[in-house]
């Protein structure tokens, strides 16, 4: 019998009574298990608990979604959330505060760890809101200048 190769794409529904992104770590580690570096598949595990985390934290008012993608020595991570983004600011904007505080790091830690960020928004009349953070991981061999990117829709 031929094994059946293991697909491309992670796509998961977060659960908002899950506020430590447990599931979705989890579920990183099993999706990417012996196909990255144990240090790439921890980057995308800290994003993720970040990013799942703000979108609950700052408003999402409905579903959000983890969706993780691995192509060779790289991996795309997108969180998408209904609700408002007026207060996310560009990325480049996302920065470590200068003095310590219980919160306010997960945008600069997802961008720190980044090969390259984009923050895409729609706002629209016939539909909520919605927000969706992009993060792309590379290998530390094919890790290029990190970029910022904002894109309205």
């Amino acid at each position: 019998m031929e094994a059946t190769a293991r697909p491309k794409r992670l796509a998961l529904r977060c659960d908002p009574k899950d506020r430590g992104s447990r599931r979705e770590r989890r579920a990183i580690a099993e999706h990417c298990e012996g196909r990255i570096p144990p240090e790439m598949m921890a980057d995308l595990q800290l994003i993720a608990s970040e990013l799942v985390t703000n979108a609950y934290e700052h408003g999402a008012r409905g579903v959000v979604t983890l969706d993780v993608t691995l192509d060779g020595d790289t991996a795309t991570l997108t969180v998408t959330s209904t609700g408002n983004s007026s207060g996310i600011g560009h990325p480049s904007n996302w920065e470590f505060p200068e003095t310590p505080t219980a919160s306010g790091r997960g945008l600069a830690l997802a961008r720190a760890v980044s090969q390259t960020i984009e923050l895409h928004t729609a706002v629209a009349s016939f539909s909520p809101d919605w927000v969706a953070i992009t993060a792309h991981i590379g290998s530390k061999e094919s890790t290029p200048e990190p970029q910022c990117r904002n894109a309205a829709v």
